[in-house]
C-alpha cells in the first residue's frame, strides 16, 4: 500500500510540474496547429483537383492526420531522458538502493506528463476542429471507446520502446545523438507520416509494434476497423505489450549487472 501511494504521488507531482508553465504549454501546441493547417490546405487542393490518397476520402484523410498529429505530440516515444542521464552520471544508484521499481517509477512519471501534453494538445487542436469541422469525420461513441483502449496500448508500446532506447546508455552512453533518427523511424513505421495501409511496406509494418502508437488508434477512431478486427488487434497489441515488457526487464537486468555507477 505504501508503494502504491508513492507511485500515485509520483504521478501527481509530474502532473503539477507539467501544469506549472501553462502558457508555454499551450503555446507549444502551435507545433501541431500549423502542420494541421498545412495538411488541410494541401489535401483540399489535391482532392479538389480530383486527386486521392488510396481509398481515403478527403474527410477521412484529414481526420486521420488530425488524430495522428495529436498522438504524435503526445506519445512518449523517448520515455524519460532522466533514465539515460542517471545511468551516465551515477544517479541510478539511488533507485537500486530503494525498494521501488525503476520501470514503474519511470512509467508513472512519463504518464503524468503525457496526461498534461494530451490535454494541452486536445485543447489546442480544438481550434482547428471547430474551424474545419465540416471537413472531418465525427467518430461514433463506440469508436471513441475502442480508440481510447488502443491509445493506452500505444502509450505502453511507445513508452517501453523509448525506455529500451534509454537503457542503451548502459553500453553506448548518451542516446540523444540518434533521437532525430529514432523520431523519424517511429513516426514512419507507426503511420504518423503516411497511413501504413497505402505504403508498399504494409506487410512489414504489420508485424511491428509501432503501428499501435499512431496508425491503429487513428484507424479505429475513423471506423475503418470492424469490431472483429478491433478484437484481433487488441489481442495482438496486448501480446506486443507483454513481449516488450519481457524485453525491457531482460535489458534492465543485463545493464544493471554491469553498471558501475560512474560519478557515484
Amino acid at each position: 500500500m505504501n508503494r502504491l501511494r508513492f507511485y500515485i504521488s509520483v504521478l501527481k507531482v509530474e502532473i503539477k510540474l507539467g501544469l506549472k508553465y501553462r502558457v508555454d504549454l499551450l503555446l507549444s501546441t502551435t507545433n501541431l496547429v500549423f502542420p494541421m493547417a498545412i495538411y488541410f490546405f494541401v489535401w483540399k487542393n489535391i482532392y479538389g483537383r480530383g486527386g486521392q490518397l488510396g481509398d481515403y476520402s478527403m474527410k477521412a484523410i484529414l481526420t486521420y492526420y488530425l488524430v495522428s498529429l495529436i498522438l504524435y505530440g503526445t506519445m512518449p516515444i523517448f520515455a524519460n531522458y532522466n533514465t539515460s542521464e542517471s545511468i551516465r552520471d551515477g544517479r541510478l544508484t539511488y533507485f537500486l538502493t530503494k525498494p521501488m521499481s525503476h520501470f514503474n517509477y519511470s512509467m508513472l512519471s512519463v504518464l503524468g506528463m503525457t496526461i498534461v501534453w494530451l490535454t494541452a494538445n486536445v485543447i489546442g487542436m480544438s481550434i482547428v476542429v471547430i474551424a474545419i469541422r465540416k471537413h472531418l469525420i465525427a467518430p461514433t461513441f463506440h469508436n471513441i471507446l475502442w480508440g481510447i483502449i488502443f491509445c493506452l496500448i500505444g502509450f505502453a508500446v511507445a513508452f517501453m520502446a523509448g525506455y529500451m532506447l534509454n537503457l542503451s546508455a548502459f553500453w553506448f552512453g548518451e542516446p540523444k545523438g540518434i533521437t532525430r533518427l529514432w523520431d523519424w523511424a517511429v513516426a514512419f513505421a507507426g503511420g504518423a507520416i503516411v497511413p501504413l495501409d497505402i505504403t508498399p511496406l504494409t506487410k512489414i509494418f504489420d508485424y511491428l509494434p509501432f503501428k499501435y502508437i499512431y496508425f491503429v488508434p487513428a484507424q479505429v477512431i475513423l471506423g475503418r476497423i470492424s469490431s472483429e478486427g478491433c478484437i484481433s488487434e487488441l489481442i495482438r497489441g496486448l501480446g506486443w505489450v507483454i513481449v516488450l515488457r519481457i524485453l525491457t526487464r531482460y535489458i534492465w537486468l543485463r545493464g544493471v549487472r554491469q553498471y558501475e555507477a560512474p560519478g557515484g
